[in-house]
Formats: C-alpha cells, structure tokens, sequence
C-alpha cells in the first residue's frame, strides 16, 4: 500500500513540477502564442514562401518536377499588358481599402469609447454583423443590390430619377463597389481593433490633458493616435 502512495505522490509531484515549468513567467507567453504561431506560419509564412519560389519556377505538367527559369517569368510579365493591369488593379484595390478601412473604423471607435454613445456595445454588435457572414452571403446579398435591376439602381430612379448604373460591369465603377463591399465587410472588425487599443489608454492622461485645456481634436491626435500605434501595425498585417 505504502508502495502505491508513493508512485501516486512521485506522478503528482511530477505533474505539479510540469505545471510549475508551464506557468512560469517566460515559459507560459510561448505556451499561449504556440497555437497562434503554428497556424501564422502553415497558413501565411509558408504559402508567401510557396508562391514566391514557384514565381521562378514553370511548370509544364503536373508529373513532372518543376524547371527553374529565375527570372523569366517576371521579364514575361513585364511585357504581359494583362499582367500588368491586374497587378494596376490590385495597388488601386488596396490602397483604396486602406484609405477607408483605417480612418473610418478609427473614427468610429473613438466615437464608441467616447461614453457620449447611447449603448455602444450594441453599435459594436451591429457594426460586427456584417464580418461573420460567408463570402458566399456577401457575394448574392450585393450581387442583388448592385444588378442592373438590382435594389440600389431602383432606389436611385425611384428617389432621384437617375438612370441605370452598372455598378459591377465597368471599370470605372467595379472598383468602388469592391471598396464600397470590403467597407461594408470589415469596418466592424477593425472597429474591434481600435477598441482594443482605446480601452487601454489610461483615463488619466485624457484628465490630465483636459484639465492642461486641451480640446478633444488635440486630445486625440496628442494622446490616442500616438498610444494606438501597434493597432495600425495588426491591420496592416490584417491586409497583408
């Protein structure tokens, strides 16, 4: 019997010392950041590295090994009017999405935290709805509203007599209806972002700035834009 207790009392002092090794102060962020890293590098990390290795590569079928051709591929493209178009396309796309997916949902959140909202967890809520939907759902609901007689062009004649706009089938306005799409979809979540990055700013220095007679514009390019830095560093990577 004694010889029982003891193996139980050996596992248990092991399994603590275990514990004890996991939650010490250096070991425990690594444990809580494995999950995320593991996912960052099979699912970001590798498919960057895949696909700027195959930009060198030309595969001519699918059994045999790839050739190298260095930089080939890219001195073809250089002369490809439709490569260089896509990737024109691609720049506006995204420098168009930063240009509103920064500012507005930073606006909005200060707003939200600025305590002069009526219930803003529930604006938080609404604002989030639109990223939990599939882009199957966000692709139909806008192919609806943005058809040739779709709810907006019927809204626009009906309201303002303008006539039918092909919001998705010219180049001058597929772009601004992609943007106006990714506004729609990611603002709540960026939202999300800044509020995780206001609600740590210390009540204190807003006081302090306030009692100094700092107004509220000076507050927030003095004291929220400078403590909100990492924020702009996730979203960056976020559309990266």
């Amino acid at each position: 019997m004694r010889g029982i207790l003891s193996d139980i009392d050996l596992w248990v002092n092991r399994i603590l010392g275990l514990v004890g090794f996991w939650a010490t102060p250096k070991i425990a962020p690594i444990f809580f950041l494995a999950p995320f890293m593991i996912l960052f590098v099979m699912f970001k990390v590798y498919p960057a590295y895949s696909a700027a290795r195959m930009s060198f590569q030309e595969v001519h079928n699918l059994r045999d090994a790839p050739e190298w051709v260095g930089l080939d591929n890219y001195e073809r493209a250089e002369g490809n009017q439709r490569a260089l178009g896509a990737l024109e396309m691609t720049t506006r796309y995204t420098i168009g999405t930063l240009l509103v997916l920064v500012p507005l949902p930073l606006v909005l959140a200060a707003i939200l935290d600025s305590g002069r909202v009526v219930k803003p967890t529930v604006f938080r809520v609404l604002l989030f709805l639109p990223a939990l939907s599939t882009l199957i759902v966000t692709s139909v609901v806008f192919r609806m509203i943005l058809a040739r007689e779709g709810l907006l062009n019927g809204a626009l004649s009906t309201f303002f007599g303008i006539g039918e706009v092909r919001w998705l089938e010219t180049a001058d306005m597929a772009l601004p209806s992609l943007i106006l799409i990714a506004t729609w979809r990611w603002t709540g979540i960026n939202i999300i972002y800044f509020n995780s990055g206001l609600i740590n700013i210390p009540r204190e220095l807003y006081e302090a700035a306030a009692i100094d007679g700092a107004n509220p514009f000076q507050m927030f390019f003095r004291i929220t834009l400078p403590m909100i830095k990492p924020i702009f560093f996730t979203i960056y990577h976020f559309f990266q």
